[in-house]
């Protein structure tokens, strides 16, 4: 059985958190494709990535209500998809052990929408009326990891440096991260938020 064969029948036959990997990681080639397509045109690459990224103007947000989809897809630098798609996996799997598919494909949208309107609501305010946009699934992610760690706080990792870990030692440490970065913390804790209510 070839690649593309193994790839379909995971598509087919896999969990919703399998199909939810996929497409980031299909949304992940397809912007980089579009990107290489553009520096042919006289658009700029920029320009068209402001269409599916989340403003956080509301006047901007009413002429673009599909990007409060979009924006939990598109994720543009290899590190931050490979960080959120290993944290999805791995947080989403232990989700798993007592969810189902749509379960987990209903708090992957709920966490994004929640960190959506998270944003967009506070997203003028200082400090974070510096961020015009947001991209990436980083509070879809917190959602699946913040309800998966209330579910099963106790759940225990076998990590290579430390041994076995309780899976809410793991999740306050993702949190403190997620919580240190930019503008679009406030995004974060929006998705948090959602999978705490969610679980």
């Amino acid at each position: 059985m070839g690649i593309i064969d193994t790839l379909k029948n995971k598509w087919v036959y896999g969990s919703m958190l399998v199909r939810l990997i996929y497409i980031n990681v299909a949304f992940f080639a397809l912007l980089h494709i579009a990107t290489l397509v553009l520096t042919f045109t006289d658009i700029k690459p920029e320009y068209a990535l402001t269409w599916i990224e989340l403003p956080s103007s509301p006047d901007l947000f009413i002429t673009q209500p599909w990007t409060i989809i979009t924006y939990m897809f598109a994720q543009y630098d290899l590190l931050h998809i490979l960080f959120n798609m290993l944290w999805l996996y791995w947080f989403g799997s232990v989700f798993m052990l007592t969810g189902i598919s749509r379960q987990i494909y209903f708090l992957y949208i709920a966490g994004g929408i929640a960190g959506a309107l998270m944003f967009v609501a506070v997203g003028t305010a200082p400090p974070w009326h510096s961020y015009g946009l947001l991209a990436g699934s980083s509070a879809s992610v917190m959602a699946v990891v913040t309800a998966t760690t209330v579910l099963h706080p106790d759940y225990r990792w076998n990590m290579i440096i430390f041994g076995e870990v309780a899976l809410k030692w793991v999740a306050v440490i993702t949190i403190v991260i997620a919580m240190l970065g930019d503008g679009s913390r406030i995004a974060h804790i929006g998705g948090a938020s959602a999978g705490i209510i969610y679980a």
